[in-house]
């Protein structure tokens, strides 16, 4: 995939005036899919797919096409050369963009990140082989994803990984599931039957009489996939240097120092991790790594080629979205954690959450999955989903008593048009205090 992709973009390049700046970017995969549902296999197959982005610039003005490849060289080569003409014929109609910049150096990179899945002809075997009779409803995912880029400048960028991502759940009789996503780039069968086990056990206790609490402030676990859920929402503008800027990140009171969160908070973005690739659509490489919060404090943002410009500073970050974002561990047992809590509720997944108060970082969302009621650190009776409504500046700051020692990475599970890149990496928490609203 690579040869073939920089010898279709030294061709095309070819016949671009020097007066036009041009860059090419690949996203590719070779995948597989199966889904299951009831234990059982109700779709597979494999996907091989690859198209390129095409971006051509002049005086300030900038225009994108995208074209699908058909891995065969001539009819590629003339789809683009195609695309490139219509874009030349309309760049002049184009607005000017006072924020267009493009790289003033040469940086080439290349990183292959070899994984050890599942043979194809075994995964389901593997999967649902041994699992007994069980309501397992989830989707597989995996194979190679491929990521290049070529600009007028010469710079040659390459990026493969591969990897897979289970998301799975087991039902209950009564409609209630145990959650999980198992990811990586090798398959860990020990994790996986511990997993299951763990589900089956779980789906037993779910199926008891359901206990209803009133609205009020409780102690509570969040596993590392609750967790997870959480960092995903603030990855959602909160660490943007220009969302910042323009006071519209939820996190403004903390980069303005005017709240802080509790010093066993620590959050970084990594890009040198095999989840991402470093480099985006003209060139620009990323830092390997940037700190956002140390011991509580917002110490950096992400800042895109763009921003830089705009704010006058320097780029660390292909977009403003962390690509591997990983909050440490802390110092809790996984063994401790019910012994710890004592009394309040464990929760192993959101459904969803949103903003009810961006300035102070409120956050709102539901419960869905295995969610327990947990008396002297015993696990009593299952929950209805449940409402909450606190801040992020209360659940990891004040509230927080500790993070588990282990952590858990999980991938991202996307598969809009193609299965996406990116990954978190964080610990359970235990949250004293945490307001449900019901």
């Amino acid at each position: 995939m690579k040869d073939y992709f920089f010898q279709l973009c030294e061709l095309v390049s070819k016949d671009i005036d020097d007066s036009f700046k041009s860059s090419f970017f690949l996203t590719a995969e070779d995948s597989q899919f199966i889904r299951f549902s009831k234990g059982k296999v109700r779709q597979s197959g494999i996907v091989k797919d690859a198209s390129v982005s095409i971006l051509l610039g002049k005086d300030q003005k900038e225009l994108s096409k995208s074209r699908r490849l058909t891995n065969h060289l001539e009819t590629d080569v003339k789809n683009i050369k195609q695309a490139l003409r219509e874009m030349v014929s309309m760049i002049g109609f184009i607005p000017v963009n006072p924020f267009s910049i493009w790289p003033e150096e040469i940086n080439n990179t290349e990183n292959v990140y070899e994984g050890n899945l599942i043979n194809r002809d075994e995964t389901v075997k593997k999967i649902v082989g041994d699992i007994g009779n069980i309501d397992l409803v989830g989707i597989y995912a995996g194979g190679k994803i491929y990521r290049g880029q070529v600009n007028s400048f010469g710079q040659k960028n390459w990026f493969e990984s591969t990897n897979f991502n289970f998301d799975f759940s087991v039902y209950a009789s009564n409609g209630l599931a145990d959650k999980h996503s198992l990811s990586g780039e090798c398959w860990d069968e020990k994790k996986y039957q511990d997993l299951i086990l763990q589900s089956k056990d779980k789906v037993t206790l779910l199926e008891e009489d359901k206990k209803d609490i009133v609205a009020g402030k409780y102690d509570i676990y969040f596993s590392p996939a609750a967790v997870t859920d959480v960092v995903e929402y603030l990855n959602y503008g909160a660490f943007s240097k220009s969302n910042i800027e323009d006071k519209c990140s939820s996190f403004c009171q903390l980069m303005d120092k005017k709240v802080k969160l509790s010093n066993k908070v620590n959050l970084s973005n990594i890009v040198d991790s095999g989840f991402y690739q470093p480099f985006e659509i003209k060139g620009f490489v990323a830092n390997n790594q940037v700190d956002l919060v140390k011991s509580g404090e917002m110490v950096g943002s992400l800042v895109s080629p763009r921003s830089s410009l705009e704010y006058n500073c320097k780029y660390n970050s292909n977009m403003e979205y962390g690509c591997f974002l990983n909050l440490d561990g802390g110092k809790l047992e996984n063994e401790k954690v019910l012994e710890t809590l004592d009394t309040g509720i464990y929760i192993s997944n959101l459904w969803y959450t949103n903003y009810s108060n961006l300035f102070n970082a409120r956050i709102t969302g539901l419960t869905r999955y295995a969610c327990f009621w947990i008396e002297n650190g015993k696990i009593q009776a299952p929950l209805n989903a449940l409402r909450f409504d606190e801040s992020i500046f209360h659940m990891f700051g004040e509230g927080l008593e500790d993070f588990t020692k282990e952590t858990f990475t999980t991938l991202n599970n996307s598969t809009y048009e193609q299965r996406s890149l990116g990954a978190i990496s964080a610990p359970g928490a235990i949250v004293r205090d945490f307001n449900f609203c019901l």
